[in-house]
């Protein structure tokens, strides 16, 4: 392994990578859990 290589750099370009997809992705399955409890709570509601 090269010990020329900037590491502070690679994971700096990691994060700029990697953060906001998994900001994204956090998100989407975040607003889908609150959607599906909203439908399970309409559900119950008009079983009543």
């Amino acid at each position: 392994m090269p010990k020329n290589i900037n590491w502070n750099g690679v994971m700096q370009s990691i994060i700029d990578f990697w953060l906001p997809i998994l900001g994204w992705v956090v998100g989407i399955i975040v607003i889908i859990a609150i959607v599906l409890i909203i439908k399970k709570i309409k559900d119950k509601k008009e079983q009543n």
